[in-house]
């Protein structure tokens, strides 16, 4: 497909974005923005003029791409492991067994062990171990740390290693795709 692809001129000159209003020329001024999770047809605020007017910001960063801090990316993954690491130690001085918390097998035998019941896996075999499952029990302190664990896990296979990775040789920058 030889599709052209916009600028922030031909963009801007098509008319579909307009400058949003002042909150200070709104009828209400209590609530500039109407804010009330109804929107308004007439209301120049609504999510697709929003939507629209961050467009051209978001095809700039994917086209000319973003520079990364590689130094302060590498102190946050350092960060974030250690933080990962004190949930995991005060998960095993929590637990009587050794409890792998990525594991939805050992959780759920933890959660029978403690008397929890709740929603169960699509199978039926064993109790689920989502966040939502995991967060119906509050109290419990194992649950906090394995949920935090996740967490912070995801961040830093879903989020920190993969821009370091692909931030790794100079101009040290990513495309990323929205």
């Amino acid at each position: 497909m030889n599709q052209k692809v916009p600028t922030f001129k031909s963009f801007f000159a098509s008319g579909h974005w307009k400058e949003p209003p002042s909150p200070f020329d709104r009828p209400d001024p209590v609530n500039p923005f109407n804010v009330t999770g109804k929107t308004q047809a007439n209301d120049p605020m609504n999510a697709e003029q929003l939507d629209l007017a961050t467009w051209p910001l978001f095809h700039r960063m994917s086209t000319l791409g973003l520079l990364v801090d590689v130094d302060r990316m590498k102190a946050l993954k350092t960060e974030v492991e250690g933080l990962a690491e004190e949930q995991a130690v005060l998960i095993e001085e929590l637990t009587d067994f050794p409890m792998n918390p990525a594991s939805g097998d050992d959780v759920a035998r933890y959660m029978v062990d403690m008397g929890y019941a709740g929603k169960r896996t699509k199978g039926k075999t064993r109790l689920a171990t989502d966040e939502r499952s995991l967060a119906a029990h509050p109290d419990d302190p194992v649950l906090e740390a394995v949920i935090a664990l996740r967490g912070f896990n995801k961040l830093l296979n879903t989020f920190i290693d993969p821009v370091l990775v692909k931030a790794e040789k100079p101009p040290h920058t990513i495309h990323p795709r929205w």
